[in-house]
This record gives structure tokens, C-alpha cells and sequence, in this order.
């Protein structure tokens, strides 16, 4: 399997984070054009390079929808995402990679809990909340939804 995984990553091997100042890329990745034992794996992949290194548990792994659809211009990244429920978590020891992007998250349908500095907030329709890449974060997402996400890079 992770051999297969390997080969889509290949094809996915042109993107890029936001920090590449040369990047205009639009890229979609959605989980619907994988087979279903593939997804989870892929996914997960797929999130770490393009979006943000943390980890990703879906609520059932054997139904997992998700996608993406992102938008890179200098030092800004664009990002619409429709998800079925999942825990997003970027660890202390994630922290490490030196992003430090921040993330304004405006949640569209369904809610979305985010915990951070020991606070939570819990995102209901077309609530927002501004996120720092450098800081341990959750994203507990408990039912089918869609969010957008600004991302800009701090040059350090």
C-alpha cells in the first residue's frame, strides 16, 4: 500500500507549501478519485505537504470524504475544504518545523471545536477563528462540513 500511496504523491510531487515564494499553484485533491483502502494514508499525505504537518484521525476511516481545493500566490495560500468528520492535531514536537503561518479558519457548514492555549472555541456557521501554525492546535470536526482557510506566511 504504501508503495501505491507513493505513486499518487508522485503525481502530486510539483506542490508546494506556501512558503515557496515561486508558487502559484491551484491544486484539488479529493479522496473520492482514490480507492477507499487508500484514502486515510493518502489523505494524510496529502494534508502534511499542501495545507499543514499535523496528524489526521477520521471519525471512520472507511468513510472518509474529503476535499481540497488550494490556491498559492506569494506568501498567501487560499484553501476550501468540504470533510467529513475528523481530528486534526499539530503536536507540540510538530511545532518544530519552524511554520509559524498564521490561519484565519472560517467554518461554513457544520461546526468545527478548535483547542488552543488551553482554550476552545466552538466554530458554528460562518464563525472564524485566527490560528497561529507555530503554537500545538486541534481541529475536532464531528460531523460532514466545509471550511475556508487564509493562510499567510510570516517571513522570519
Amino acid at each position: 500500500m504504501m508503495a501505491d500511496i507513493a505513486a499518487i504523491m508522485t503525481g502530486l510531487s510539483e506542490v508546494t507549501h506556501v512558503t515557496d515564494p515561486e508558487s502559484f499553484a491551484t491544486v484539488r485533491f479529493s479522496t473520492a478519485d482514490l480507492p477507499e483502502n487508500m484514502r486515510v494514508a493518502t489523505w494524510r499525505e496529502h494534508y502534511r505537504h499542501t495545507v499543514l504537518r499535523a496528524e489526521i484521525e477520521p471519525a471512520d476511516d472507511a468513510s472518509l470524504d474529503a476535499t481540497v481545493t488550494s490556491r498559492a500566490l506569494p506568501g498567501l495560500q487560499l484553501v476550501s475544504g468540504r470533510f467529513t468528520a475528523a481530528r486534526i492535531v499539530r503536536t507540540r514536537e510538530m511545532i518544530a518545523d519552524g511554520n509559524d503561518d498564521l490561519s484565519l479558519l472560517v467554518n461554513q457548514t457544520g461546526s468545527v471545536i478548535v483547542s488552543a492555549r488551553g482554550r476552545e472555541v466552538t466554530l458554528r456557521e460562518n464563525d472564524a477563528v485566527l490560528i497561529s501554525s507555530g503554537e500545538a492546535v486541534v481541529f475536532d470536526r464531528r460531523s460532514f462540513g466545509d471550511s475556508d482557510k487564509l493562510l499567510e506566511h510570516l517571513a522570519g
